[in-house]
């Protein structure tokens, strides 16, 4: 029996997929679902190694571990932005729709603070 080589194995399953796709109808009454996550609204914190997501829909950040355990810290409303301070810890989220920030603290993903308004009074 003769062994196939990698190269030849990726060109076998190239064609294998080109081949069922071709079978494969697209869906004519697709809607759109969810939103885009702007770049600015996904951070990650180099002093607890979290990630964090923003999550518009329900006004909340996404607080991801190294272990795949996730929080979930409710914010102001629309949160659309993230910054990170390692050398606080603290993690400032940008609240469009109550037009505030957020203060998170990294050590319990707590918000230690809230509200500052944003932009001209």
């Amino acid at each position: 029996m003769r062994r196939i080589g990698n190269r030849q194995q990726v060109g076998l399953l190239v064609v294998g997929i080109l081949a069922m796709a071709g079978s494969i109808a697209a869906q004519k009454d697709a809607e759109p679902q969810g939103r885009t996550i702007h770049p600015r609204g996904v951070a990650v914190n180099t002093t607890t190694h979290q990630f964090y997501v923003v999550d518009q829909e329900r006004d909340r950040v996404l607080a991801i571990a190294t272990d795949g355990k996730t929080s979930y810290i409710p914010v102001g409303r629309q949160p659309n932005a993230i910054a990170i301070d390692p050398s606080l810890n603290r993690i400032y989220v940008v609240n469009a729709g109550s037009g505030n920030v957020s203060v998170i603290d990294g050590s319990d993903n707590r918000v230690r603070s809230e509200e500052r308004r944003v932009g001209k009074e």
